[in-house]
């Protein structure tokens, strides 16, 4: 009988390695990313005799322009939508979070896999050894943090050009895809796409966790005369509102808002009305048909 593992796959991580560093084209990109998924998958079952029970993605799905966070979970991948702050990734903290909550839930969990090269993970790594817990790493040789290889023994790092698939540097001009656009050009550009496009609902998953609804239910109170909700003043709102969760918990929320199809998350770019410098962020587009903005919302 196989031993049993979990998989934790920081998503950013390997996307933006390919898409900055061997100049794949984004949908390029979701492809290669979801074929290291795969032969993560069978590398571990044919080498090492493990099959992963538990397999999580995390990212900020908004920021990666692949579509592929419906792949991943039509490959019974459970993808774990999450926002991105400015002083941290929040996928790398709830990543970690959930690895510990499987070390003290799942027992029959023996091995644990993370598909990620950052040094942010050596102190959950180091915890899950001290369990004596088995644990792999892989990454791309090159991306692969200095630090991570010295709390990770070298038969437990798997390098993943070693995996049998063909990742060389895309043949796309590098060119190309240096050029910068003007600010100004940006701002078009980004006015265009805040004039023409609407949410788009995949799933309209009924929500149903209480604080999801009371997130839904202050969103749609306080901002709902908005065509577009600037996200910082929800977030302050929700801390006022929902005051005994932790802040990543809030913004779990709007990840799980966002994967019921209630909302959508888009950034835009412009020049701050009060500073006069050049800006990106986040905006909430609700999305009007979702049967719980319904309820919320009859208007």
């Amino acid at each position: 009988m196989p031993s049993l593992g979990a998989l934790y796959l920081d998503i950013e991580n390997v996307y933006w390695h390919l898409v900055n560093d061997r100049q794949f084209e984004p949908d390029d990109a979701g492809e290669a990313l979801l074929s290291v998924v795969r032969k993560t998958r069978e590398h571990f079952v044919d080498t090492f005799d493990t099959e992963c029970i538990v397999e999580n993605a995390y990212a900020d799905f908004d920021r990666i322009e692949a579509s592929i966070q419906g792949p991943l979970f039509l490959a019974g991948i459970e993808t774990k939508n999450v926002l991105s702050t400015d002083h941290k990734n929040a996928a790398d903290m709830r990543l970690c979070i959930d690895a510990m909550e499987v070390l003290y839930t799942r027992k029959e969990i023996e091995c644990f896999v993370f598909v990620a090269g950052d040094r942010d993970y050596i102190p959950v790594i180091r915890h899950l050894k001290q369990m004596a817990k088995r644990v792999f790493v892989v990454a791309f040789n090159e991306a692969l943090s200095g630090d991570l290889r010295q709390v990770v023994p070298d038969d437990r790092i798997i390098d993943i050009d070693q995996l049998g698939l063909d990742l060389s540097v895309s043949k796309s001009s590098a060119s190309e895809r240096q050029l910068e656009e003007k600010p100004a050009d940006r701002v078009a550009v980004a006015s265009e796409i805040a004039s023409t496009k609407q949410v788009r609902s995949k799933l309209d998953v009924p929500v149903e966790s209480a604080n999801e609804r009371r997130a839904l239910d202050v969103l749609l109170t306080n901002f709902s005369r908005h065509k577009e909700i600037w996200m910082t003043p929800f977030i302050k709102t929700l801390r006022e509102e929902l005051p005994l969760l932790a802040e990543y918990e809030r913004k779990a929320i709007i990840g799980s808002l966002q994967t019921c199809g209630a909302i959508s998350v888009e950034y835009r770019e412009g020049i701050h009305p009060h500073s006069g410098e050049y800006v990106r962020y986040a905006v909430i587009l609700v999305n009007w048909d979702h049967p719980t903005v319904r309820e919320l919302n009859p208007g």
